[in-house]
């Protein structure tokens, strides 16, 4: 009775616990890391989606009116709840924003050149020259067009600042073509979406994915890739959460499968799988006392912890035979149990010292789970196994007591090798490089590496790379 109790306990308590799906959770979070992290979540231009629309099949014009409709769609489906806008058509206006940004900031953008070359464009015969060429401007067939750009700049200073705009070659990597944004190195379109949210919010970037395929599935007539923060988020939510189902199915199978083809009790198998299930309530249920959430991933790795805990199982299980009652049993494992569990927490709760939040779940996590396995085998396991029935042992069983038995260390051949192997170890121990690259960490659904190769080379050159500095404070600071 007091066994349901506790369970009902530990299922109530677990299930005020949120799950997160955040691998950012991986970074630490500490001083100057922890500021690193807060900017790399806050840049907005990481959370921007790109949709690519190309031509299928050498149908060029299918590509710019599938364009069109994508815009109009994700508008109608996105905006204003999950994205800010959906961009493809250019704004009539912008040109003439941005020529009023550079006339306004005309100083900023002129090289230093350009001073040294003011006795010359304030000449005479070069101020009559350039008067001469504004008269014909203003007659000519653009002329309402160029009457705003010479009254504002009449000796055409801001063309110098347009040059040096262009020397950034990122104008070069976008054309217009009939009023929409295509990529210079081929007919890509490129519709941008800028969420309201930011990447790290898995349930809003979950809706937003999902609208985005279904509106990309009903345009068969081009073919259209995606790529940003919040759509990689997503992609990376559903591998954890898939790895994690596949790892725990996997560990359990096979750990059933040992299990039953070792003991001639098929209870046996559920027996050894009760302590692992409670350890995992327990643990839950302790890190909703002091934890609103918990990293999915973290989840996914304890799946690794079974193999422990059902040890400990095992280990009860196999030594009832030798028993006569629970009180006999309790006896004899509890300080061997204990002791040998103690060293296996300490070392799963010395995690919770790093500066990863997510390493920290993990440790919370597999070290409350060791310790709820322990309660549960030592308190309520024996007093639920029958003791007395000895039943026959299997092959497998007794293959694995006779190796056990094994004296290895009167075979001399064997200690050589494994001295042997020890020392190639130490010495090239060192010849282990880590993978320093976060971008790994990353799932990428197939094709999604070669859109993001694509993207980067059309808007990069070769080598180039984006840093960004910033400050963070108040105001004075």
């Amino acid at each position: 009775m007091s066994l349901v109790v506790f369970v009902v306990l530990l299922g109530f308590s677990a299930s005020r616990l949120n799950v997160e799906q955040d691998i950012m959770k991986i970074l630490p979070d500490n001083g100057n890391n922890a500021v690193q992290k807060l900017v790399f979540e806050k840049l907005k231009v990481k959370d921007n989606v790109v949709v690519m629309v190309s031509a299928k099949d050498g149908n060029i014009a299918s590509v710019h009116k599938c364009a069109l409709a994508l815009e109009k769609e994700l508008n109608e489906a996105l905006v204003p709840e999950l994205a800010q806008s959906v961009d493809f058509s250019v704004d009539p206006d912008a040109a003439q924003s941005t020529s009023d940004i550079i006339y306004s900031n005309l100083p900023i953008y002129i090289d230093n050149s350009v001073y040294s070359a003011f006795d010359s464009i304030f000449s005479a015969d070069a101020i009559d020259r350039k008067m001469a060429a504004n008269y014909e401007s203003l007659h000519g067939l653009f002329g309402n067009f160029a009457a705003d750009y010479i009254y504002k700049d009449p000796f055409g200073l801001a063309s110098t600042a347009l040059k040096s705009l262009a020397n950034t070659r990122v104008s070069s990597k976008y054309s217009i073509i009939d009023g929409g944004v295509y990529l210079s190195t081929d007919s890509t379109a490129i519709v941008t979406i800028t969420p309201t949210f930011p990447a790290g919010d898995v349930n809003a970037s979950q809706r937003l994915t999902e609208i985005l395929e279904k509106v990309v599935s009903g345009h068969e007539e081009a073919k259209i890739d995606c790529f940003g923060g919040p759509v990689m988020g997503v992609y990376n939510s559903r591998c954890i959460q898939k790895d994690m189902r596949l790892t725990i199915i996997v560990g359990i199978l096979a750990i059933c499968m040992i299990i039953f083809f070792s003991f001639r009790d098929r209870k046996s198998v559920f027996l050894i799988l009760l302590p692992s299930s409670f350890g995992f309530l327990f643990s839950m249920a302790v890190m909703a006392l002091f934890k609103d959430s918990i990293s999915l991933i973290a989840m996914g790795a304890s799946s690794a912890i079974m193999g422990v805990v059902m040890s400990y199982a095992i280990h009860v299980v196999t030594h009832k035979e030798h028993c006569k009652d629970a009180q006999q049993l309790i006896k004899e494992l509890s300080s061997p149990l204990t002791i040998g569990s103690l060293t296996t927490i300490g070392a799963f709760f010395s995690l919770t010292f790093t500066s990863s939040s997510l390493l920290v779940d993990f440790g919370l996590l597999a070290s409350n789970m060791i310790i709820g396995a322990m309660i549960f085998c030592l308190v309520y396991l024996p007093h639920i196994m029958s003791f007395g029935e000895t039943g026959e042992k299997r092959r497998l069983l007794q293959w694995i007591e006779s190796v056990n038995a094994y004296k290895i260390e009167n075979v001399s051949f064997l200690v050589v090798v494994i001295l042997l192997l020890s020392g190639y170890g130490l010495y090239h121990y060192n010849d282990v490089d880590f993978d320093a690259d976060m971008n790994h960490l990353c799932y990428y659904p197939e094709g999604t590496l070669d859109v993001e190769k694509r993207l980067q080379s059309s808007t990069c050159e070769d080598g180039e790379v984006s840093i960004y500095f910033v400050s963070a404070g108040s105001t004075d600071e």
